[in-house]
C-alpha cells in the first residue's frame, strides 16, 4: 500500500546522496569509537608496564603525568632527572648540558668522574654512549621543539629506560672509590 499523499517517509533510499552521506557518517562514528578503544587499549597496557616501582626520583610526578596521557612531559621530565642526577655524582657545572656532560661524565680516555675504572675500555664506551644516546635521543629533542609520543607503550619504554639509567647511577654513587690496581686479577705472582 502506496504512503498516504503528503505523509513522505524521511528514510534515504539506497543508492542515493543522502544514502552515502548516512552511511559515510556511521563508518566515521565506527572507526572513531574504535581508534579510541585501540587508544584506550594502549594507554592502559604502557599504564600497566609502568605499573613497577619505579626509582623514587621519577615515581610520583613522572606517573601522574603518564597517567593524565602526558607523554612529551613524561618523557622529557624523566630524562632531566637522569641529566640532574649525572651533573649532581659528577659535581659538573650547571653549564654543561645534554650530551657534552655525559661525554664529560663518563669519558674513557680521561676518567670522567662516573666512569668505571676497573671496567673493559670497550664497557667505558660503552656506557658513555647508553647514557649520551638516551640523553640525545629522549630528552633533547623534547627541550627544543614538540615531539608527538602518540603510542604510548613507547612513552613508557623510555621512561622505563630512565629508570634504569637512575639505578645504574645509583650502582655507580654507592661504588667503592678504588683505582684500578696494576694487578686486575688481584694475584700477585710470588716473588
Amino acid at each position: 500500500m502506496p504512503w498516504p499523499r503528503g505523509c513522505v517517509a524521511d528514510v534515504p533510499r539506497p543508492g542515493d546522496a543522502r544514502h552515502r552521506a548516512e552511511l559515510g557518517r556511521r563508518h566515521e562514528g565506527h572507526q572513531a569509537r574504535h581508534e579510541t578503544l585501540k587508544y584506550g587499549v594502549a594507554r592502559l597496557a604502557a599504564a600497566e608496564r609502568l605499573g613497577m616501582a619505579l626509582h623514587p626520583r621519577l615515581a610520583q610526578r613522572i606517573e601522574q603525568q603518564f597517567l593524565l596521557g602526558e607523554y612529551e612531559l613524561a618523557v622529557f621530565a624523566a630524562m632531566k632527572e637522569v641529566e640532574v642526577r649525572v651533573r649532581e655524582l659528577a659535581g659538573a657545572a650547571d653549564s654543561l648540558l645534554g650530551t657534552k656532560l655525559m661525554q664529560q661524565a663518563f669519558c674513557p680516555t680521561v676518567p670522567g668522574p662516573l666512569t668505571d675504572q676497573r671496567a673493559d675500555g670497550g664497557e667505558q664506551v660503552a656506557a658513555m654512549n647508553l647514557f649520551s644516546g638516551a640523553i640525545g635521543l629522549f630528552k633533547n629533542p623534547t627541550s627544543h621543539r614538540p615531539v608527538n609520543y602518540d603510542d604510548p607503550i613507547v612513552a613508557g619504554e623510555i621512561v622505563l629506560l630512565a629508570d634504569l639509567l637512575l639505578r645504574l647511577l645509583d650502582q655507580i654513587e654507592a661504588r667503592p672509590d678504588e683505582t684500578p690496581s696494576e694487578d686486575p686479577v688481584g694475584v700477585t705472582p710470588p716473588g
